[in-house]
């Protein structure tokens, strides 16, 4: 049964004990009033005088019962018209995809040569399948990009939906996700998106939260339209040229809470912690790299059960890159991340990393920091020197390598964004 049920049937329980102690009590009250009434011949005042007590309490029973009666009535329903994260549109896509039937194609990583297909969307219900199905046209060894666009303009705070690649050997690459345009003139405003593994439904979030457009308007007050987007590279030689994709659960939220999402925000504070199995928008660049959001063993995860985990080869004197884009955030922010070298790397290994952040108008970086194996490091950088001034910044860790080649894993986790707070502060949240 639900908490706010169980709160109701407790709170009218409690008030109709409460009744009839009340109840109990105003029987007291007029017994004892008439057992004080004055001797025949003195008059009748003395008795009515002490009845009030009976009157008042009884009231206050007649009052308690109707409470008790109100919340044992209306608990169910009470319940019912509660907000959830307060939802805005759902599409389950059992029945319907209205508003969900064009896909546009275009070509490459310019997004040439847009075409229109309509009404391509398989339902569910006529495949026995979760989510709509799109069948998507692959071109060998290109890229192509496919956007569902929904219909409506509307102003929300976070999108989220699941998205599913089926496991076949066409697909050499992907990304797919969700991006905000605006509604008036078109132009991008901000996207979520991530490499998902094929085979599995993976859950996708894009929050417009603390992300401002032209003239420092909130994303969230913006009038956007919503797509869906999916880019695909394909390998030279195809066993199909049709790739079937899946989308499902797809949802606007407005005024969420920090609960909503992994990705959790509070006053101040912007924090990463790849629950659920999610990279939340993070990027890895690097020869062969690549990144996975895992339900980790206890060894490598920092904190709660998941964190990321990046498969890597860095030659002595490279990189990797562990990258996300942010818009709108505070240039007096502090970051944090944890990152850990596995305690079964070779013991020649010699890595460092360190946190940065690039924009249009310049670099800045954090110290580095030589990595240990087998001990999750705190990695802290003071970023008021940061020009934002461009809107969007690019955030990240750097790992390299110095005298030897790495070749394996390496995990993140518990990235954080804190806004407006000072060095000694950090020591509270690790």
């Amino acid at each position: 049964m639900e908490p706010e049920v169980v709160n109701g049937l407790i709170q009218a329980l409690g008030a109709i004990v409460a009744a009839i102690i009340v109840a109990v009590a105003s029987l007291r009250a007029a017994r004892l009033a008439r057992a004080e009434e004055s001797p025949p011949g003195s008059g009748t005042g003395p008795a009515r005088a002490g009845l009030w007590p009976q009157w008042v309490l009884l009231a206050a029973a007649i009052a308690l019962l109707g409470f008790a009666t109100y919340r044992l009535l209306f608990a169910r329903q009470t319940q019912d018209v509660l907000p959830v994260h307060n939802l805005v549109e759902y599409f389950d896509f059992a029945k319907s995809a209205v508003s969900w039937q064009d896909v546009v194609r275009s070509e490459g990583e310019n997004w040439a040569d847009p075409v229109t297909e309509k009404n391509v969307a398989i339902l569910p219900s006529s495949r026995g399948e979760r989510g709509v199905t799109y069948g998507l046209k692959l071109a060998k060894g290109k890229r192509r990009n496919y956007v569902i666009t929904y219909g409506k303009s509307l102003a929300v705070d976070l999108v989220s939906g699941h998205f599913y690649l089926p496991d076949t050997p066409d697909i050499a690459s992907n990304w797919v996700g969700f991006s905000a345009n605006d509604s008036g003139s078109g132009a991008w405003l901000a996207e979520s998106g991530e490499a998902v593994p094929l085979g599995k439904w993976v859950k996708i979030v894009l929050d417009l939260r603390g992300r401002y457009g032209k003239n420092d308007i909130p994303l969230s007050s913006h009038s956007v339209t919503i797509s869906a987007f999916y880019v695909i590279w394909a390998r030279d030689t195809l066993q199909s040229e049709t790739v079937e994709v899946r989308l499902d659960d797809v949802a606007f939220y407005t005024e969420v809470g920090t609960h909503a999402v992994s990705e959790q925000r509070g006053p101040g504070r912007i924090l990463f912690d790849f629950e659920g199995e999610s990279v939340q928008g993070w990027q890895v660049r690097g020869e062969g790299a690549a990144i996975e959001a895992v339900d980790s063993s206890p060894g490598e995860v920092y904190r709660g059960d998941c964190s990321l985990s990046i498969e890597t080869v860095i030659e002595s004197g490279g990189k990797v890159f562990v990258r996300r884009p942010l818009v709108g955030t505070n240039q007096k922010a502090i970051m944090m991340a944890r990152v850990l070298l596995p305690a079964d790397a070779p013991e020649h290994t010699h890595l460092w990393a360190s946190l940065y952040a690039q924009s249009h108008e310049g670099y800045g970086g954090s110290e580095t920091c030589r990595l240990s194996r087998g001990v999750w490091h705190t990695l802290v950088w003071d970023m008021a020197g940061v020009n934002w001034s461009s809107g969007e910044v690019v955030v990240g860790i750097q790992i390299g390598s110095e005298g030897s080649d790495y070749s394996g894993s390496l995990y993140v986790d518990d990235i954080q964004l804190l806004e407006n707070v000072d060095r000694h502060t950090i020591e509270l949240l690790e």
